[in-house]
């Protein structure tokens, strides 16, 4: 390895780590427990099921069936004053949810944006509004069925005249934030220094909360350009995997690559799985702030042994020179082709010589994530 050495709510924060937990029994118990200190009018039967990792993988498959659907408009739990999933859809609603499943607990309700407008919205008034000096919030609300840009009063006459033209009003909607401090946003990009590693590509999840990923060696603890980031799930070395990722609601995660060297940012094109690759058939590079941009030759998969265990990786070769160094774990690993920069993976390690492992796509797959891409 190398080291140094769009929002959620709190119960539905609650329910996903508290699904995780229920490995035995007493961790189930205790995942009982603190649903019900959230929700004391729910039986024990009900939180069993509510907080079971069966159910949760039942939404993360119903979830992945309906991701395709262009009338799909995004999925939340609501836990009072009836448990329900959610699942709203600009049309069919009903026909197109049985299709995923039949389990009652899920209930499709119109909507007027799908999740394609939503992501959208979000994105331009990203692009309207980064290069101003404005601090901002933006939260895609799948609840509410919009996009909602959070300015100081100060700022809202300049940063709604920015979004005029840019933005589908009906979307994107601009208010003041109570509790907004200025400073509070980072614009969040692959290549920054944290603590330790590297942030790698900006991603979203399963339920399109976007955040940072970086490798699962890396501290829990993170922070980046001097926001806190939240913790929010890793797999460290089990099915060959090395990742983990944060994220903060006030921060913005965009689809770039940042080079600390040359000060200048790459749009993020597309992925590719590593799988398919042929062994010597691309040049695969990786970001740092500690050695910057290194290339190779992608090698194939190798199996590699460290102090913490064995995995197999893909592998990069520079046939000389060093790939890499303490402190890019994380960092984005990819390839540039005539469509641009595509996303292969995060740093895992090396041996400090010639030789870079990465986690690949398929290790983002296990955490129900996807690389944000232009």
């Amino acid at each position: 390895m190398y080291k140094i050495k769009l929002l959620v709510s709190a119960a539905v924060i609650a329910l996903c780590s508290t699904s995780a937990l229920a490995q035995d029994a007493a961790s189930e118990q205790r995942a009982i427990e603190i649903y019900q200190s959230l929700y004391p009018n729910v039986s024990a039967e009900d939180a069993a099921i509510r907080v079971s990792a069966d159910f949760l993988n039942e939404m993360r498959d119903v979830q992945s069936c309906l991701s395709d659907k262009p009338e799909f408009a995004g999925m939340y739990v609501k836990h009072e004053p009836q448990y329900k999933v959610v699942t709203r859809f600009t049309k069919k609603g009903n026909k197109t949810l049985k299709q995923c499943t039949k389990n009652k607990l899920f209930k499709a309700v119109g909507a007027n944006a799908s999740l394609i407008d939503l992501n959208e919205g979000a994105d331009a008034a990203t692009s309207a509004l980064e290069g101003s000096y404005i601090d901002f919030g933006l939260n895609v609300d799948i609840e509410k069925n919009k996009v909602f840009v959070e300015v100081e009063k100060d700022n809202f006459a300049l940063a709604k005249s920015l979004l005029k033209g840019e933005v589908d009003n009906k979307v994107v909607k601009i208010k003041v934030g109570d509790s907004f401090q200025a400073g509070s946003y980072a614009s969040v990009v692959a290549g920054l220094q944290i603590q330790g590693c590297t942030a790698g590509f900006s991603v979203v999840n399963n339920v399109g909360v976007r955040g940072m990923s970086t490798a699962a060696h890396c501290g829990n603890s993170q922070a980046v350009a001097g926001s806190p980031q939240v913790f929010r799930g890793e797999i460290l070395y089990a099915n060959n995997t090395d990742l983990q990722w944060h994220n903060n609601p006030n921060d913005v995660y965009l689809p770039r690559v940042f080079n600390p060297f040359t000060g200048g940012a790459t749009s993020v094109k597309g992925a590719q799985y590593s799988a398919p690759l042929v062994a010597n058939s691309v040049i695969v590079c990786k970001l740092g702030p500690v050695t910057g941009e290194t290339c190779g030759t992608y090698k194939g998969f190798f199996r590699w042994t460290n102090e913490s265990g064995i995995g197999v990786f893909p592998t990069v070769d520079s046939g000389s020179g060093v790939m890499g160094a303490r402190g890019d774990s994380g960092g984005p690993v990819y390839h540039v082709n005539s469509s641009g920069l595509i996303a292969f993976g995060a740093v895992a390690g090396g041996d400090f010589g010639s030789v870079l492992y990465y986690t690949p796509l398929e290790g983002y797959d296990q955490l129900q994530l996807r690389i944000l891409t232009e």
